[in-house]
């Protein structure tokens, strides 16, 4: 049947593309680890400063936020620099079909919003624990 000769013909792709998605995967869960323990590494490192700060009055949102805005520029970064070069590959990629679908425009902002969502509450998770501590804990163990 024609249909089982297509199949044929993209058992390599197919294999192919299940790679893709395995290995996407493996790299969304070292990149969540990373950003987990890359701010836990700077909480804790931090964790007198965030204690005289909040001494000194400032609030648990202010600490949340000097954290957020900390990572924000980073994420801005690689998107700006990701997104293009995601763009050429893809495109580069289909080009050696003879039908390809099209690679929306809107892909990529969804794509940001969801990793800016995972790394922001990453950070945020881990910088209100520090923030919420009693300070006194952190400032008298020295």
């Amino acid at each position: 049947f024609l249909d089982d000769d297509l199949q044929q013909t993209y058992v390599d792709e197919f294999r192919f593309i299940s790679q893709v998605k395995l290995f996407a995967i493996i790299c969304i869960i070292i990149t969540v680890i990373g950003v987990f323990s890359l701010t836990m590494f700077e909480t804790e490192y931090r964790r007198k400063e965030i204690a005289i700060r909040k001494v000194m009055g400032s609030s648990v949102g202010s600490v949340v936020s000097l954290f957020a805005l900390r990572y924000a520029v980073p994420l801005v970064v690689a998107f700006v620099i990701a997104a293009p070069i995601g763009w050429w590959l893809s495109n580069s990629w289909l080009q050696s079909f003879a039908e390809h679908t099209p690679i929306h425009w809107w892909l990529f902002p969804i794509s940001f919003v969801a990793v800016s969502a995972v790394v922001v509450l990453t950070v945020v998770v881990q910088s209100w624990r520090v923030a919420t501590a009693n300070p006194v804990e952190s400032i008298k163990t020295e």
